[in-house]
């Protein structure tokens, strides 16, 4: 979809987290300043065991350091 609305086919609808460098380099602009859905809740579902996998561990760390932002009181803002 970003690539769609790179090229001039419309408006999108996506998660901040998908454009960001977009928008900060201006190459797409917030239409719809004042207008924002509700927040999608999102969940992060394991086992806590002491014995846990390294994949999982890193996994987890991934999405703290990527989703913080927007857990935070971030803007959580579409595109």
């Amino acid at each position: 979809m970003v690539y769609s609305a790179l090229r001039g086919n419309g408006i999108i609808r996506v998660p901040e987290v998908y454009c960001n460098s977009e928008l900060n380099d201006g190459t797409l602009i917030p239409v719809f300043k004042h207008w924002h859905p509700k927040a999608t809740p999102f969940y992060l579902v394991f086992l806590r065991d002491k014995h846990q996998p390294m994949r999982i561990k890193v996994f987890k760390e991934f999405v703290y350091k990527n989703f913080m932002h927007y857990l935070n009181g971030g803007s959580g803002s579409n595109c």
